[in-house]
C-alpha cells in the first residue's frame, strides 16, 4: 500500500488507513486495488478484476461517503492545501466516488466487457507499451484531461468507439480537488478526432453502467 500513502503526513496516512477498514473500504473495493498497484508489466488484467469487484459490490451509501469525506478532510486537508499529489488523488477519488464508479463500471451491454480495460488494452496494442498505474491514477483523478493527454498520440481507431465515448462521458464528471471540470477542452478535441456526436455527452445505447440495476 506504499503507493497509496507515499508522501502523506502522519494524519493523512492514518485517514487513508481508516478507509481500508471502514464501510467505504468494502463498498469501494479499495483492498482490490492492491493487486493493481503491485502489478508487474501490464495493469489491464488486474484492473479488470478490480473493476469487476467494484461493480459487483453494493454502491457506497450517502452516509458512508460523508463519513469517508469527513475523515479525509480532517486528516489530509493540510496535505491537499500543500499540493501533495497522493492526498489530492485520495480526496478526489472519495469526493468523486459516484463519478469514478460510473466510469469504471461502463460496459458493453452485449457481452459485459468493461470499457476502461478494453480501451486501455487497445492503447497497449497500438502503442506497444504497457499502460502504467500512474496513467490509470491520472484518469481516475483528472478525468477528461488525463484521457486526452494519454490518447493524444494514439490512432483514433483505438478509442473512437462506443466504449471510448462512454469513458469520456463519465470522465467529464470527475473534478480534481481544487479545480473545476475540464470537460469542455476535451470535448473539442474529441469532436475533431471522432466526430461531433462523440462529444454530445450521451451514453451510447450499446453501453450500460454495471451494477445500476443490471
Amino acid at each position: 500500500l506504499s503507493g497509496l500513502v507515499s508522501g502523506l503526513s502522519t494524519s493523512c496516512q492514518a485517514a487513508a488507513g481508516s478507509l481500508l477498514s471502514s464501510d467505504f473500504g468494502g463498498c469501494s473495493n479499495v483492498i482490490g486495488l492492491v493487486s493493481v498497484l503491485g502489478a508487474q508489466g501490464s495493469v489491464v488484467s488486474p484492473l479488470n478484476n478490480w473493476i469487476s469487484g467494484v461493480c459487483s459490490a453494493n454502491p457506497c451509501s450517502t452516509s458512508t461517503l460523508s463519513t469517508a469525506q469527513a475523515s479525509v478532510n480532517a486528516g489530509c486537508g493540510d496535505d491537499v492545501s500543500k499540493g501533495v499529489s497522493a492526498a489530492i488523488s485520495l480526496s478526489t477519488i472519495v469526493t468523486n466516488y459516484n463519478a469514478v464508479r460510473n466510469l469504471l463500471c461502463t460496459q458493453y451491454t452485449s457481452n459485459g466487457t468493461f470499457c476502461v480495460p478494453s480501451i486501455l488494452g487497445n492503447v497497449q496494442t497500438v502503442s506497444g507499451k504497457n499502460v502504467s498505474i500512474m496513467q490509470v491514477q491520472g484518469v481516475l483523478t483528472q478525468g477528461s484531461a488525463a484521457l486526452t493527454s494519454m490518447l493524444s498520440s494514439i490512432p483514433t481507431g483505438a478509442y473512437c468507439v462506443d466504449c471510448g465515448k462512454a469513458i469520456f462521458v463519465e470522465a467529464a464528471d470527475i473534478k480534481t480537488t481544487g479545480t473545476t471540470t475540464n470537460a469542455t477542452a476535451a470535448s473539442g478535441t474529441l469532436s475533431d478526432k471522432c466526430g461531433a456526436s462523440f462529444a454530445d455527452g450521451k451514453l451510447p445505447s450499446t453501453v450500460r453502467i454495471a451494477g445500476n440495476g443490471t
